[in-house]
């Protein structure tokens, strides 16, 4: 593993040694994605079980959507104290899965830590929330359009994904992206159904436009949405395309989505999706 270069990682780590107590056992992450991880066991994505001292470091990684028993990310246990192991092995890294985290686990106590929200992720929601909204998970931003801005953001750490996660099962919204100068991903935030599938929001506009949503400029990728023609009025909303690309030099990546059409007596000139 080279640890200077970005790594794209999906994958559950099992690290179970008991042997040779007196021993120290190491584990360091530099510049890691760990994400989309449904452990079986304690931890959803790293499970770290030891009969000895750990040193355990994070170092500017990013963990999201990932789903444990004990912990959503990191399950630890080891004979190490609160002293040897705590937030300050992981502060330079951050998570947008749901809390709680990180679990530390010894033989006197037990001690669960939160990373920080990742500012490449943003919620959305019409739900309302308490206090100001900031775009994280319980203060989702109301629209995508308005969150669009906050990911062109040029420091530190650029190379991670920056994604609008929608946690609304219908979403009503028309957008025109004219100021994308990063790449990102719009998805949906809901959780699994009883399959294990993630669930589909569903994104409509209810607005008299042409298409639900417009590229001007950038490279957009969606997924796990639901694309819906609706009629208000007996009229088509949208009243052409479900998507419109409006130059050569942008890019769109659509990965599980579904689009539905007006049916039979849909309009035969509406269209998914349309390059100008």
């Amino acid at each position: 593993m080279d640890s200077n270069s970005m790594l794209n990682i999906v994958y559950s780590l099992i690290v179970d040694i008991v042997d040779q107590a007196n021993a120290v056992r190491t584990i360091r992450f530099t510049e890691c994605i760990i994400t989309n991880n449904r452990g079986n066991g304690y931890g959803g994505a790293i499970v770290v079980d030891v009969g000895s001292k750990c040193t355990i470091n994070m170092v500017e990684s990013f963990f999201n959507e990932n789903s444990g028993t004990k912990a959503n990310d990191i399950w630890i246990r080891s004979t190490s104290s609160q002293s040897e192991l705590n937030i300050s092995n992981f502060n330079t890294s951050y998570s947008d899965s749901v809390q709680s985290h990180i679990r530390t686990v010894n033989d006197q106590s037990e001690s669960t830590f939160n990373l920080n929200h990742f500012p490449g992720i943003i919620f959305v929601s019409k739900q309302a929330v308490i206090g100001t909204r900031d775009g994280q998970r319980d203060k989702p931003h109301l629209k995508i359009l308005d969150s669009v801005a906050k990911l062109n953001y040029t420091t530190k750490p650029v190379n991670m994904p920056r994604t609008i996660y929608i946690l609304d099962d219908i979403w009503d919204e028309r957008d025109y992206f004219d100021s994308i100068n990063k790449i990102f991903t719009v998805k949906s935030g809901l959780g699994d159904d009883s399959n294990g599938n993630r669930k589909k929001p569903t994104w409509i506009t209810t607005e008299s436009q042409p298409t639900t949503i417009r590229i001007y400029s950038g490279d957009l990728t969606l997924e796990n949405i639901q694309f819906n023609f609706t009629l208000v009025s007996g009229s088509a909303r949208p009243y052409n395309q479900l998507i419109c690309m409006d130059t050569a030099t942008n890019s769109l990546t659509i990965i599980s989505c579904i689009f539905n059409g007006l049916g039979i007596n849909g309009k035969s000139t509406v269209d998914f999706i349309y390059g100008a």
